[in-house]
């Protein structure tokens, strides 16, 4: 009786992220081919390289700020949902790179830009590095349900992981004991909510879609980049696209 009610359940989640990865390939088919003209081959470092806006464009062609969400109940979202750009982050946290970008970068753009209410920041999990990456990242949207999400996830890149990295239940709960303020009992009950595991799918899915092979990934605004940039070149993409918003 019990075995049967988990396939009912499982099956009946697998209808719904069916459902929702139908939506998702209808909004994303038409911008498959711009993201991956600009992705590394499978396996490889991120390029140190961004793509510039091209110019001339038709009116009508595929823009990629069309992926943003701003949704206002995003708890892996970060500042307003009125910010002229967007800024999409699709990363693995088991991903050197994603950790340089974490600690290196993202404290800045923090304070220049999402602060100041010209940016908005919104995480994709593309968790691209297998193995226990999807644990990490359900475990992010676990930390998530109590509006902790970004706190965890910096906890996670203060450790400087890598693909060899192994994110363990264990290891999982070492990192919510050492985060201020995160209820660890409530983030463990957390951690078997399928809404959080369903989220990760769908993401996955999400960026395999739109050709995301390595992370980190960025799209900001209609502009997407590769790799852990140093900060110049975030600056560099952000003001020209604050520019094109009219900002």
């Amino acid at each position: 009786m019990a075995s049967q009610a988990v396939h009912n359940r499982q099956r009946s989640t697998r209808l719904w992220i069916t459902g929702i990865l139908a939506g998702v390939i209808i909004v994303v088919v038409a911008i498959i081919g711009v993201i991956a003209q600009n992705q590394p081959a499978p396996g490889a470092a991120p390029a140190p390289t961004t793509s510039a806006p091209a110019t001339g464009q038709a009116s009508d062609a595929p823009q990629l700020s069309q992926l943003a969400r701003r949704d206002p109940e995003d708890t892996a979202a970060r500042g307003s949902i009125d910010a002229p750009v967007v800024l999409i982050e699709y990363a693995d946290f088991r991903c050197a790179y994603c950790s340089v970008f974490a600690n290196e970068v993202l404290p800045t753009l923090m304070t220049e830009y999402v602060d100041a209410g010209l940016v908005r920041i919104e995480w994709r999990d593309a968790p691209v590095l297998g193995e226990t990456s999807p644990d990490a990242a359900i475990a992010a949207h676990a930390a998530g349900a109590q509006g902790m999400f970004w706190e965890y996830a910096e906890a996670l890149y203060a450790t400087s992981p890598t693909g060899k990295t192994e994110w363990n239940r264990d290891a999982l709960l070492g990192v919510a004991a050492a985060v201020p303020g995160l209820d660890v009992d409530a983030f463990t009950l957390a951690l078997d909510d399928p809404a959080h595991a369903q989220r990760v799918v769908r993401e996955a899915q999400e960026s395999t879609a739109i050709g995301v092979s390595s992370t980190p990934t960025f799209i900001v605004g209609n502009t997407p980049v590769r790799g852990a940039q140093p900060l110049s070149a975030f600056r560099d993409v952000i003001d020209q696209e604050l520019a094109a918003a009219g900002h």
